[in-house]
């Protein structure tokens, strides 16, 4: 498990129904135990990881470290329902929320070029600033133009 102390910065607002429902579905089972927030920053802690969560606290040194990391990420009473849940049922994936974070930054370049068409530039020009601000191709906003996600 990483062990860096700098709690990540959610990509997206947890609360938006609309972005969380690009979440996989393991996703959203653990969010029901332990919450949208303490879910989000799971994965933006341990995403792509697959590891064991110990039995409770006071396992053993190992399982005491991770769960002391898991405390630091996402709290005791998160890690608490984690832990019981989980433990005993083998390595847990963590996802990385890749589909919920692309979704919500292809909402914030849609929203950027709509200001900028707004404020009197083409579109062609709004969307190649937003290649630039957001590291999206062109492609990809102009997909997003005209949807609402």
């Amino acid at each position: 498990m990483n062990t860096a102390n700098a709690k990540p910065t959610p990509p997206f607002d947890c609360r938006d129904d609309t972005l969380w429902r690009f979440a996989s579905p393991s996703t959203k089972k653990i969010a029901e135990h332990i919450g949208r927030e303490a879910t989000v920053a799971l994965c933006m802690a341990f995403g792509g990881m697959s590891f064991t969560l110990p039995i409770h606290e006071n396992a053993n040194r190992h399982g005491a470290e991770k769960f002391k990391r898991l405390v630091e990420v996402i709290g005791a009473d998160a890690a608490r329902k984690l832990c019981a849940v989980y433990a005993r049922c083998g390595p847990v994936s963590i996802s990385n929320l890749h589909a919920v974070r692309r979704a919500a930054l292809a909402r914030e370049a849609t929203l950027f070029v709509g200001l900028r068409v707004s404020e009197g530039l083409s579109q062609r020009a709004a969307t190649l600033e937003a290649v630039s601000k957001f590291g999206l191709s062109s492609r990809a906003i102009e997909i997003n133009l005209g949807k609402i996600i």
